[in-house]
């Protein structure tokens, strides 16, 4: 059984205020390859935020610039 003492760092790429638009942007990461995640965010500026939430798309620190050039396509 692997053990590591290091922590992954999940870095976001992509933050959308429509949860539907980044479960597109995670399932296109996942079928490249790239572990991905959605994380909410509480939005503090209620003028801005109609859903009163945002959703990052985060992925490792070490496939990040991967996943920026494949969202750029």
């Amino acid at each position: 059984m692997a053990f590591s003492l290091f922590r992954v760092k999940y870095v976001p790429v992509y933050t959308a205020f429509d949860v539907n638009r980044a479960w597109i942007v995670q399932e296109k990461l996942l079928c490249n390859g790239i572990k991905a995640s959605i994380e909410v965010e509480s939005c503090t500026q209620a003028d801005l935020c109609a859903s009163k939430a945002s959703y990052s798309v985060c992925v490792p620190g070490n496939k990040a610039n991967k996943a920026k050039e494949l969202l750029d396509k």
